[in-house]
């Protein structure tokens, strides 16, 4: 059975993830095993609609798809429900079941996607939509590499410098967004659908992706507008921090788990030590390479510049 990586951590799955690529070490950070969970916590802090929450554990239901248990920010023990497909379980696991594990490890996991660009990282987050991959996606396309999608995870350097640690080498992107890209309908034909019948593709990106840690430099914030100008607006401090805190991945798993309160060091980081921006596109206009071309010419980055080809 292979041994996984993903955000420098070992993991040790009986299920199988193709997305996430292997690694020789021995030890595992985290084990995904398939078994039953509870039907219920014992002395559950939270009870919701599809989770419940106690200290060091979330138990997690997706109806037909599956049920998970994720424990002590180091064990994911997940059920397929009968009829299930095993690309949809695998999908929640990489989203639901690892965010999990990295609010429980006191990891800030932001809703987003980030590239490197001359070594820092750049994040782009903002609600589901937003553009956030297909703008990750359009930076990838120009050569500069892509660091994480779905969420990026945020950790303090030793001179308490926040940095990005890179996730798996894939992008998720809809269907409409990669022929805005410039794929066309048989290069997209041959990519994996994230889930069946979802018109959102797995995008390989083995050769263009940055396994090193790299500090934050910048972070955009993607917002639609009907007739918003002047596409970019830096952001004061209070502002970031408002909407870092409101982009936790999963955000109810982090408000239960106490990490957005164990990842205020990190979130008050960035506001320090990164550039800031709002990024308005119209709404029913969004343009990747438009947004492209702003995020290059910040100096976050020379346009001439190209890591991956």
């Amino acid at each position: 059975m292979p041994m996984y990586t993903a955000y420098h951590l070992t993991i040790d799955s009986e299920l199988p993830l193709p997305e996430l690529p292997t690694t020789d070490s021995a030890a595992a950070d985290i084990t995904i095993r398939l078994g039953q969970p509870p039907d219920h916590l014992d002395a559950p802090t939270y009870t919701g609609l599809l989770h419940e929450s106690a200290p060091g554990h979330l138990l997690y239901s997706v109806p037909s798809v599956l049920r998970l248990l994720a424990r002590a920010g180091n064990e994911i023990l997940v059920e397929p429900q009968p009829g299930s497909d095993p690309d949809s379980v695998r999908a929640f696991v990489l989203t639901a079941g690892l965010a999990a594990i990295m609010h429980q490890r006191g990891r800030m996991a932001l809703r987003g996607s980030a590239v490197a660009i001359d070594g820092q990282a750049v994040i782009f987050t903002g609600i589901s939509g937003a553009g956030k991959s297909t703008l990750a996606a359009a930076l990838y396309r120009r050569g500069y590499r892509l660091l994480a999608d779905d969420f990026v995870v945020i950790d303090l350097d030793a001179d308490g410098q926040p940095v990005v640690t890179p996730g798996y080498p894939v992008l998720k992107v809809w269907k409409y967004a990669l022929l805005q890209l410039g794929y066309d309908q048989d290069s997209i034909a041959a990519l994996t659908p994230v889930r069946p019948a979802l018109q959102k593709y797995m995008l390989p990106a083995e050769r263009g992706f940055s396994p090193a840690p790299a500090p934050v430099r910048g972070i955009y914030a993607l917002q639609s507008a009907v007739d918003r100008e002047g596409p970019r607006v830096p952001l004061p401090a209070l502002n970031m921090l408002q909407i870092l805190n409101w982009h936790f991945y999963y955000r109810r798993f982090a408000i239960d788990l106490g990490a957005v309160a164990r990842c205020w060091p990190i979130t008050t980081a960035l506001t320090d030590h990164a550039a800031s921006y709002r990024l308005w596109w119209r709404w029913r206009d969004f343009n990747a390479e438009t947004l492209a071309d702003l995020v290059v010419a910040d100096g976050l980055g020379a346009a001439g510049e190209r890591e991956h080809s």
